[in-house]
């Protein structure tokens, strides 16, 4: 942990002192706030956490503390009473402008936890409990805020430990999904705590036929049914980007031994990696940009292959038991290790360097394993 993190967490400790509620309450809780104003596939990935808390206190309010960015993940969940706008102005590429270690970072943090009007929501809503997912001083901070008496965080990670009565120990080679499961375990008894630790999105009848008529048209333009290929060559950081040609390359020969249906999706500033498919595969569609969030989720739903970066794409795809192929970036050190804490064997596979092998996977290489799994 950095000097400058040690100094918050002791800011942290003197926080929960002054507050006085130190000690923790074993009575049953009213209502239980999840905070993760994360990144969307950071959301996605700890969604089991709601149906895993629903089970264990059906009585009890289960309050969803998410960035407004990431609202459509969550519509109909049938594990949620309430969501919570947080656009709170740390670890997420949506409201933080700033490195939330520097001094600029933290000063509109504390800004935020103690001025915003929607934590001033939170505190009126009187939760008795709060789950700091990700585990950080400011995310502690904000449970203290908000009068929350029972804190739940994460030693060991970005701090706020001290401003917890209960904490998980970070351990980097844990699955995220199962860290959060772990988290709620410090509430329940594990017996209680039998949930699919797989990403849960919930369609309505409409939004799937939207999807199915969708690939239909797209079939139609490509001569009938074929092989429903979506291709998603953005993420957050261009570090984490396999190449674009390389993807370009892949579904070529895709589409040379299997006449494809393949959709590029993403937003328009992925317009020019999809132009950079397109020179390879002129058949890809180009839709970045034209499918709302919930639509591109709907997409997944119906798609028979996602090829995708490290990106909320490779959770949807798992909400949905979509098989996967996750080509990693040169930002990456090891496929295995990201497997380990982000993946999902049974429909994922993740390719990319090892500390042994650093080059990046070839399109060669990803499209024998394709075959080799039987994929296409």
């Amino acid at each position: 942990m950095s000097l400058k993190r040690k100094a918050l967490e002791g800011l942290v400790s003197l926080a929960s002192l002054a507050k006085g509620n130190t000690s923790w309450n074993e009575n049953t809780p009213k209502r239980i706030l999840v905070l993760r104003n994360n990144d969307i596939g950071d959301l996605l990935v700890i969604t089991p956490v709601f149906e895993a808390l629903k089970k264990s206190f059906p009585n009890t309010e289960i309050i969803a503390g998410i960035g407004s960015w990431n609202l459509p993940v969550l519509e109909l969940n049938p594990f949620i009473d309430a969501v919570l706008t947080l656009d709170a102005p740390w670890h997420n590429k949506q409201s933080t402008t700033v490195s939330h270690n520097s001094i600029q970072g933290f000063y509109r943090s504390l800004k935020y936890i103690y001025t915003s009007e929607e934590v001033e929501i939170l505190r009126n809503l009187q939760c008795d409990t709060g789950i700091d997912i990700l585990g950080s001083p400011e995310g502690a901070l904000l449970m203290l805020r908000s009068g929350i008496k029972n804190r739940i965080g994460v030693c060991g990670y970005a701090g706020g430990h001290s401003g917890c009565q209960k904490n998980i120990t970070f351990d980097p080679k844990c699955h995220v999904s199962k860290a959060a499961l772990d988290q709620v375990r410090l509430l329940t008894k594990p017996e209680k705590m039998e949930v699919p630790q797989r990403p849960q999105l919930y369609l309505n009848s409409e939004e799937s036929s939207w999807a199915e008529k969708a690939w239909i048209h797209h079939e139609k333009a490509k001569g009938g049914k074929s092989l429903r290929v979506l291709v998603g060559a953005g993420a957050g950081l261009i570090e984490k980007c396999w190449p674009s040609n390389y993807f370009g390359k892949l579904t070529q020969k895709i589409n040379a031994l299997h006449p494809s249906t393949l959709l590029s999706v993403g937003t328009h500033s992925d317009a020019d990696a999809t132009q950079e498919i397109k020179r390879h595969t002129p058949s890809v569609s180009d839709i970045c940009g034209s499918t709302t969030l919930r639509q591109t989720f709907a997409l997944c739903s119906k798609a028979d292959l996602i090829l995708c970066n490290s990106s909320m794409l490779m959770h949807a795809g798992a909400a949905f038991n979509t098989r996967t192929m996750v080509l990693l970036g040169p930002d990456f050190k090891s496929a295995k290790d990201h497997e380990l804490t982000w993946g999902y064997p049974k429909t994922c596979t993740i390719l990319g360097p090892e500390p042994l092998s650093p080059q990046l996977t070839t399109p060669e290489e990803a499209f024998e394993a394709l075959r080799q799994k039987q994929w296409i």
